[in-house]
């Protein structure tokens, strides 16, 4: 049994001599299953048609070329019926078949499309995130905490411009989570494996809670509105974590399992 697109490569030559003949069959003429396309190089012509089994037997120049596709069958007219020719019929519904699969193709194509390209952003982020630790860009922004009021009321340059120059821990942070949270809000990583793999800095975000406020004042309002945005899909997802416990209360015990163990 071929199947329809395969069909449809085969006879794709003959159809541009095909068109002319089926075109001068008069509208209202019944076509019979036995009448053919004038002679030519790609003739094509209806051998049989089983309604019971959906199967439409095409006959191309010598070779006999089986179809299965109840749904085009039941849609084709009985035998003697007037109107569109049988073949023009069967044609068409084999291109509405191919271009059905092509979308269905497309689609996944578009899936592993995406699905590749959200394992390289992912992997880009994870390369960021472990430079800036392995420059110990988290343990320097307190300093820019410290001193940031004073050097915003002394500098001339706008408030964006001054952000970027001269809080450098700061403005390095919040601008990478400030894209992380713009590519996961657009769909293009997958939070999920994110949550997994990213930790939010929990710490930074508490810290620079007034920073954030003043900025958004005298800038934009939505100043950081991603890196918000990330942080409210990290604590929905936490509701079903339990809470870490602080340090302190768990070096106890564990120096208390090493002496037991080792002692």
């Amino acid at each position: 049994m071929l199947p329809v697109a395969a069909f449809c490569f085969a006879v794709a030559g003959s159809l541009g001599m095909a068109a002319p003949a089926l075109a001068d069959t008069p509208p209202n003429e019944p076509v019979p299953f036995e009448e053919k396309i004038p002679e030519s190089p790609g003739e094509i012509s209806i051998h049989a048609i089983d309604r019971e089994k959906g199967i439409i037997i095409l006959e191309l120049g010598d070779q006999l070329i089986s179809l299965e596709d109840p749904a085009l069958v039941q849609s084709l007219p009985k035998e003697g019926a007037s109107g569109i020719p049988l073949v023009s019929i069967i044609l068409q519904g084999i291109i509405a078949a191919m271009f059905t699969g092509s979308l269905v193709v497309a689609g996944h194509h578009l899936r592993t499309y995406k699905k590749a390209s959200t394992t390289e952003s992912l992997r880009a982020i994870l390369d960021d995130y472990n430079e800036m630790v392995q420059e110990g860009v988290f343990d320097s922004y307190d300093k820019d905490l410290e001193t940031w009021k004073e050097k915003l009321a002394a500098s001339e340059k706008a408030p964006v411009n001054f952000y970027l120059h001269h809080l450098k821990s700061i403005s390095r942070i919040g601008q990478f989570y400030e894209r992380v949270g713009l590519l996961v809000r657009q769909d293009l990583v997958n939070f999920d494996l994110l949550f997994e793999m990213l930790p939010f800095p929990d710490k930074f975000w508490n810290e620079t809670q007034e920073f954030r406020k003043t900025m958004s004042e005298i800038t934009y309002v939505d100043f950081w509105n991603h890196f918000e945005s990330l942080h409210r899909r990290y604590e929905n997802a936490r509701k079903n974590k339990d809470e870490p416990k602080d340090v302190s209360s768990v070096l106890p015990a564990v120096r208390k399992r090493y002496r037991k163990k080792y002692n």
